[in-house]
């Protein structure tokens, strides 16, 4: 065969390759996401919210953690973020959302004792080191599926979103508590719990907010390259929260440009 014919089947073939790639991908990445949500179990009974969840981490292991949330934290939380959190009064966006974020922060941070007790005990099981336990946190919530929550603006509006979508929800965010109870949320949900939980263990996480983009993401000092922003001399990794598989340091594109994003809690 001549290298002129051979360089013309190349050309042809190429892009065929590429796409059967991509779509081999594409079916892995939704098989493991539909599997692991099969094995989710939410049980109720008088006292409690009982949650199983079973994940898929960056490394491609399986992990499940179980762990309980008392109904009466789940209906105090709801009480508090609808007429207990005070709304700041301020025309900085940043300042409004550190407004809301810490106050719940302060509010829920002693009401997930089961989780963090679940954690530390997959910590001690897996033999996980600082960074290793991070990822493990981080794609816990990644996995869950995506739900837009809103305030004022209602679902049927969207029209550039078919997702899952609840309306009504004061401020658009729920509470660490309720995540945890109904598994629904969206950005600043998902990037609260964290930024609640790394606390916890003693990480130095920052909640980071862009008016730009309308987005919350977070961001943490573990050992990592790529994307990151400094903080009292240390660099503090993007992290995007919102789907599985984005890693530490990688910018999704739609949202890259650094001078957008604030840093919101710290």
């Amino acid at each position: 065969m001549n290298s002129k014919r051979l360089r013309n089947i190349l050309q042809i073939l190429t892009p065929l390759l590429g796409i059967l790639i991509v779509l081999i991908s594409l079916y892995s990445n939704d098989k493991t996401r539909v599997t692991s949500s099969q094995i989710d179990t939410i049980s109720f009974d008088s006292d409690s919210t009982r949650v199983s969840r079973t994940w898929t981490t960056y490394d491609e292991s399986v992990q499940t953690i179980k762990y309980s949330l008392s109904v009466t934290s789940a209906i105090n939380a709801e009480e508090f973020r609808n007429n207990i959190l005070t709304e700041p009064k301020v025309y900085s966006s940043t300042k409004y959302w550190n407004g809301v974020y810490v106050q719940i922060y302060n509010e829920q941070k002693n009401y997930l004792n089961s989780i963090i007790t679940s954690l530390k005990s997959l910590r001690k099981d897996r033999a996980l080191n600082r960074n290793q336990f991070a990822r493990v946190i981080v794609s816990l919530v990644q996995d869950i599926s995506y739900t837009l929550v809103l305030a004022e603006r209602r679902c049927k509006d969207q029209i550039d979103y078919e997702g899952p979508c609840v309306s009504d929800i004061k401020y658009g965010i729920y509470t660490p508590v309720e995540f945890l109870s109904n598994l629904k949320g969206d950005c600043d949900t998902r990037t609260l719990l964290l930024y609640t939980i790394l606390k916890q263990f003693e990480y130095n996480p920052i909640i980071l907010t862009s008016k730009e983009y309308a987005h919350a993401m977070l961001a943490l000092d573990i050992q990592a390259s790529g994307d990151f922003i400094l903080h009292n001399g240390r660099k503090h990794y993007f992290w995007e929260t919102t789907a599985s598989g984005w890693d530490v340091g990688v910018l999704p594109p739609s949202t890259r440009n650094k001078n957008y994003w604030e840093k919101t809690v710290l």
